[in-house]
Order: C-alpha cells, then sequence, then structure tokens
C-alpha cells in the first residue's frame, strides 16, 4: 500500500518494494530514521564525533563535503574548527523503499558561531536536506546526504561567507549580508 506522498512522486520501479512492507513496519523505520537524525545533528552540535561517524555507512556521500565516511569526517572536523553549531530539522517525508532502503527530505535551519580575530560572526541558513538511508545489521544509516540551501545570510565582514558550496539549484539560493 502507498501513502499519499508515494502516490504524489512518479513510479520509480521501488513500489513492489513498498507494498511488501506492512504498515508497522514502515512506521516503525521512519520513526528508526527520525531518531538517526536526531541523533546525528544531536552530535554534530555537541560535537560528540564518535555517534556522529557512527550514524554514516562507510560509502556515505555527502555533496557538500566529501564522498566515503572518512573523507566526510575529515572534512567536517576541518570546517568546523572552532566553531559552534545550532542545526534544527524538521517536518521529514520519509519514504521507505524497502525494508533495507529509505530516502527523505528534511527541513533545516542552521546557526553557525565563530570567532573571526576578536569580532564574533555568524552564518544563518535555511534549506532542505536530501538523504538516503540504509538499514545494515539491524540499524539505519546515511548513505548520503545533499544540502539545498534556499537562503544564507551571515555577518558583515565574515569570512566564511563562501566556504558553502552553492546549492545544486543555483536560482533558488539567496545570499544576503546582515
Amino acid at each position: 500500500m502507498l501513502n499519499s506522498l508515494d502516490a504524489a512522486r512518479p513510479a520509480t520501479g521501488q513500489e513492489k518494494h513498498v507494498a511488501e512492507i506492512s504498515d508497522l513496519e514502515r512506521l516503525v523505520a521512519t520513526n528508526e530514521i527520525k531518531n538517526l537524525m536526531a541523533r546525528r545533528v544531536r552530535s554534530l552540535d555537541t560535537k560528540d564525533w564518535d555517534t556522529y561517524r557512527d550514524c554514516h555507512a562507510p560509502e556515505h556521500v555527502s555533496h557538500v563535503l566529501a564522498a566515503g565516511r572518512d573523507a566526510m569526517m575529515a572534512a567536517l572536523l576541518k570546517s568546523l574548527d572552532g566553531v559552534s553549531t545550532i542545526h534544527h530539522v524538521h517536518s521529514p517525508e520519509i519514504r521507505i523503499l524497502s525494508s533495507t532502503e529509505a530516502t527523505g527530505w528534511w527541513a533545516l535551519e542552521d546557526w553557525l558561531h565563530w570567532m573571526q580575530g576578536d569580532e564574533e560572526h555568524w552564518l544563518h541558513g535555511w534549506g532542505y536536506y536530501h538523504d538516503s538511508y540504509a538499514k545494515r545489521d539491524g540499524e539505519w544509516l546515511f548513505t548520503s546526504r545533499r544540502l539545498e540551501r534556499l537562503r544564507l545570510v551571515h555577518s558583515p565582514g565574515s569570512n566564511r561567507a563562501h566556504e558553502r558550496p552553492p546549492a545544486p539549484h543555483q536560482d533558488n539560493m539567496r545570499v544576503a549580508k546582515e
């Protein structure tokens, strides 16, 4: 049985797998993926790097940072050195493709704060995460992530304003200084 979100999307050939999953299994998988995202965001903002790493499959592809979990972690640690972060994710659209595969969209708002010389600077963004997941050894893991920015504002004089790569749909990106 396809849910209303599935019915609104184009056929992908995966629909037969969705029908093989009971409503209860779909609900449990959706909740487990929500918990995975909550754990990822908490570990990111608290700098619990072991937990953050464990949320991702070894072959994870981050379209912002790097391909491969280890390369992603190295890039993340370098990028966030001396930076405090606040991430809020909400309004998930999770699509269970099979008992071991899923995709999701999450609305995102994030704040980054850091010192630049003697001045505090910040970056504030809004957009969407586009994620894919795989269930391995009974646990859901991220296998890919793409960040689509809708708006990005930063403090005047910020040296990080240009560190973020452009969103996949540049025409949707708004960059402003406040």
